[in-house]
């Protein structure tokens, strides 16, 4: 039998999290693929949604430093934070009481899922606040 390493699942789900957020956000940005942040900002303001050029930059940008933070394993509660708020805004406002696809929210809820434990259990290992507590830990200088 081998030996069991429960953060290594932690650490999975942080980097699935965390590419999700990436690719999410450099998407709306326009950075690939052919959305850019000015339909972005147009979709949120056929959705009602208010402010929707700066929301459009705050979600996207939003993603993107969530994405980068998890991947370092840095400030992952208000990360998770973020990606809660904007899963829930993104079941309520774009699924439409739908749960399967096209528009459904069954993948936004599986990444609401992740993004709750996450927050619940830590960055898990390979995170940069762990080494920084070690460190603090020890007296060395991180």
């Amino acid at each position: 039998m081998s030996e069991q390493k429960p953060g290594l699942g932690i650490l999975g789900c942080r980097a699935v999290l965390a590419m999700f957020c990436l690719m999410h956000g450099l998407y709306k940005f326009g950075v690939f693929g052919h959305m850019t942040i000015r339909g972005f900002s147009q979709e949120l303001a056929a959705l009602g949604i208010a402010a929707p050029s700066f929301t459009a930059y705050l979600l996207s940008g939003g993603l993107v430093l969530s994405g980068v933070t998890l991947l370092l394993g840095c400030f992952h509660k208000i990360a998770c934070g973020f990606i809660v708020v904007y899963l829930l805004g993104s079941i309520w406002f774009v699924s439409g009481g739908s749960y399967f696809n096209p528009k459904g929210f069954e993948y936004a809820i599986a990444l609401l899922a992740v993004a709750i434990v996450l927050w619940r259990q830590g960055p898990g290992p390979m995170a940069y606040v762990v080494q920084f507590e070690s460190h603090k830990a020890s007296g060395k200088r991180a």
